[in-house]
């Protein structure tokens, strides 16, 4: 008698052991597929953060690991910062972009599957910063009669040159459109946002001026620009007068000139051939 109650108390302990060591087993391989699906959701993630510069794409799919993410802006002017992706629109952000959330949804093994919304802050800057003396403006701004010298960054409105305003150093229109006019003069290059015009005599920019708009140099005087002309966002450009231009100017469909008197200047070169005496 004590033998077969032993035997049932093993038998009992045994058939207890053997079902919590079926239930890790089952516990494990469920944590592992769920572990796959988020390292999996992970990748997918930072193959659309890879890409966000550029933003190529807004949505990813990937097979070794399995992923399927896609990229939403989130423009809010508010500085409320977003939980998830749950009614925003897929895009690619933009200067007005606050936040850009990341909806990724990763598989793992035995179909498991895990979703993550990376939220992330959105930033606009310059791939050139500026150095030296900074200044900072919000709101309009008019140069006229004035010598400034030091990079000048106007954080919002628009900004405008005239009546012989010098600006000695970089210029940075964060936000609004850029205005030449009156003889001005920009000893450095022009970052605008919006567009660049001129409509008066002779201004000169001594550098580069890039912006997202169009450009639309129209002169009683001759225009100098001692550099290179980069219109992002253009649909429109015109050259009214003459352009002088130590580089190249490319002219597409979309540019207009009246007269076509553009030209580029050479630079002087020195002779090597030695004077003779007297």
């Amino acid at each position: 008698m004590t033998i077969a109650i032993v035997m049932l108390v093993g038998f009992v302990i045994a058939s207890l052991i053997a079902a919590s060591v079926l239930f890790t087993i089952r516990a494990n391989a469920t944590n592992k597929g769920q572990t796959q699906a988020f390292i999996a959701a992970e990748s997918g993630r930072d193959v659309a953060m890879a890409t966000m510069a550029s933003c190529s794409a807004t949505h990813f799919t990937g097979t070794d690991p399995t992923y399927d993410t896609t990229i939403y802006p989130y423009p809010d002017n508010t500085g409320d910062r977003p939980t998830s992706s749950n009614g925003l629109t897929a895009g690619c952000p933009t200067s007005s972009t606050d936040y850009v959330v990341i909806k990724s949804t990763g598989t793992g093994t035995g179909g498991s599957t895990v979703t993550i919304d990376s939220v992330y802050p959105w930033q606009v800057t310059y791939s050139q910063q500026p150095g030296g003396v900074v200044t900072y403006f919000s709101g309009g701004f008019t140069a006229g009669v004035a010598h400034y010298t030091g990079d000048l960054v106007l954080r919002d409105g628009n900004w405008a040159c005239n009546i012989d305003g010098t600006l000695t150093g970089d210029l940075y229109v964060l936000e609004g459109t850029t205005s030449l006019s009156n003889n001005c003069v920009i000893n450095g290059d022009i970052w605008s946002n919006g567009n660049v015009t001129s409509n008066s005599q002779a201004p000169k920019v001594y550098g580069d001026i890039t912006t997202n708009g169009y450009a639309s140099i129209s002169s009683n005087g001759g225009a100098l620009i001692d550099g290179s002309i980069s219109a992002k966002g253009s649909t429109q450009a015109s050259v009214t007068g003459s352009l002088t231009s130590r580089n190249s100017i490319t002219v597409g469909t979309t540019w207009t000139a009246r007269p076509a008197r553009v030209r580029r200047t050479a630079r002087p070169t020195r002779s090597s051939t030695p004077r003779s005496p007297g």
